[in-house]
């Protein structure tokens, strides 16, 4: 029995390149989850901290409702936490930086003293976190991909 050898070799490129589009659709999609998964924690984050939301917890605060703020705390806390499942180091620095805003209302709430300079520095902070992420989404779009490539490594445009 002869083996025809180039028949063999076509065979086998051919299966390789099925498994090879296989791995590739499911890389793509691999990323694109990811790419959405940091989408959507940039656009909590957004939704979360800005300063109608700030407000509505400084006002609970003077009213001696601590509810919205323990809400709020924990929002941020969860959010912190998805930032940091990027692993990117600027987004890490993002979640730590957007941690330390409610710890120092706590140091507020704890004396319940509110000084109208703390509450302005706390909510500059606010309003400035609130404009980095809105800069990050508009210039990543909606393209799961992109947020993918962008987010996962440490020398792109966005980091």
């Amino acid at each position: 029995m002869k083996i025809n050898k180039p028949l063999i070799l076509f065979v086998l490129l051919i299966a390789s390149l099925v498994v090879n589009y296989i791995l590739y659709i499911d890389n793509s999609g691999f990323k694109g989850g990811h790419g959405a998964e940091y989408q959507l924690a940039v656009r909590q984050a957004i939704y979360t901290v800005n300063e109608g939301e700030f407000s509505y917890v400084i006002d609970g605060l003077t009213d001696g409702n601590d509810l919205p703020f323990e809400m709020w705390k924990r929002d941020i806390a969860f959010l912190n936490t998805k930032l940091h499942k990027t692993g990117n180091i600027n987004f890490k620095i993002l979640g730590d930086y957007l941690n330390h805003i409610p710890r120092q209302l706590e140091v507020l709430a704890e004396s319940n003293v509110y000084p109208d300079n703390e509450i302005e520095n706390i909510k500059s902070q606010v309003v400035f976190f609130h404009e980095i992420l809105s800069k990050v989404d508009a210039d990543l779009g909606e393209d799961q991909m992109k947020w993918f490539r962008e987010v996962s490594s440490d020398n792109s445009k966005t980091s």
